[in-house]
């Protein structure tokens, strides 16, 4: 390639880039757009207050209590000045009801303009100390973290983002759901605890309850000093369950993955009842008296059998010591 063609060529490239250029201002202007700060909030009277309602399409969102008899919202953060004004706080009360919203006053359009705004938001609720009626809280991809709350009901619900609860009193209902997010759980009590995720991993501690339903799809679900009969199932996720001692019912069931059940004090008293289509199953309990022990089946007593630990598996393995 001569001189002449190469800087032919050269030039036709930077006219294109040029053009690009001039008719793709808004486009390229995004990347220098002036970031502002949000701080929107209100303050109302939450003595009345026994239900709460918190839906939010794709903004993190805070819960945790307060010394004062007041609730605050707060909606505070980051974003790009183009789109200060497209987002506003919706709060309502009707009676015993307050029910927390962001209206968008127009749609964000979609695509590289989308991809180039920055929107950093944070919804946060603080209540007043009390046992309430109801807590419900719906996500679409936004983070959601509940601490130290008493309610005699409460849900999450989250379409991608996490889930993370700590330390809360649920005299009935506790419900955690995710599609895709991960969920966890300590250092809480609930008479009913049903947690379900579709593909993200499921991490719980510390919890105290009757009965705990958790549910995967293809995520792990790990289940640590669980106070509580207790069912697990996963489709292609495999399932840890870490105890100190035997206290409770465990049910186990898993399509592909594997199921493994330790306790730090062997148990004294149980039944176990494994069956596995294709995967092995191994028990170590000294003292255990076996009816059946194979590969894929194991039925064993030990003590005066008061807790049963049943698991099935499709192609999965099972250990428990």
């Amino acid at each position: 390639m001569n001189k002449v063609t190469f800087l032919g060529l050269s030039l036709i490239v930077i006219g294109l880039f040029a053009l690009v250029i001039t008719f793709n201002q808004p486009f390229f202007g995004l990347f220098s757009d002036k970031v502002v700060n949000i701080n929107e909030y209100e303050v109302i009277d939450g003595r009345n207050i026994s239900n709460i309602d918190v839906s939010i399409s794709s903004h993190p969102v805070l819960i945790k209590p307060t010394k004062n008899n007041d609730i605050r919202i707060e909606f505070e953060g980051k974003v790009s000045e183009k789109y200060k004004k497209k987002f506003t706080l919706e709060v309502k009360k009707n009676n015993d009801i307050l029910q927390v919203g962001m209206k968008n006053k127009s749609p964000i359009r979609t695509g590289f303009n989308f991809r180039a705004t920055r929107i950093n938001m944070q919804l946060n609720i603080y209540v007043p100390e009390k046992l309430y009626d109801s807590i419900s809280i719906s996500s679409s991809s936004g983070k959601v973290i509940a601490t130290d709350l008493q309610a005699k009901n409460f849900d999450i619900r989250a379409s991608s983002g996490k889930i993370e609860v700590i330390n809360l009193f649920v005299e009935k209902n506790l419900k955690l759901e995710a599609s895709s997010g991960r969920i966890e759980a300590k250092d809480s009590v609930a008479t009913f605890l049903a947690v379900t995720a579709s593909s993200g991993t499921i991490s719980l501690s510390n919890v105290i309850t009757e009965k705990l339903a958790v549910t995967s799809s293809s995520g792990r679900i790990n289940l640590s000093d669980i106070e509580g009969d207790i069912i697990a199932s996963s489709s292609s996720g495999e399932i840890t369950i870490v105890n100190e001692e035997l206290t409770n019912d465990i049910t186990a069931d898993t399509s592909s993955g594997s199921v493994e059940v330790k306790f730090t004090n062997s148990p004294s008293s149980a039944i176990i009842d494994f069956l596995g289509s294709s995967g092995n199953g191994n028990v170590h309990i000294p003292g255990m008296n076996f009816e059946e022990k194979s590969n894929n089946r194991i039925l064993g007593t030990i003590g005066s059998e008061s807790h049963k630990v049943k698991v099935r598996t499709s192609s999965g393995s099972f250990y428990l010591k």
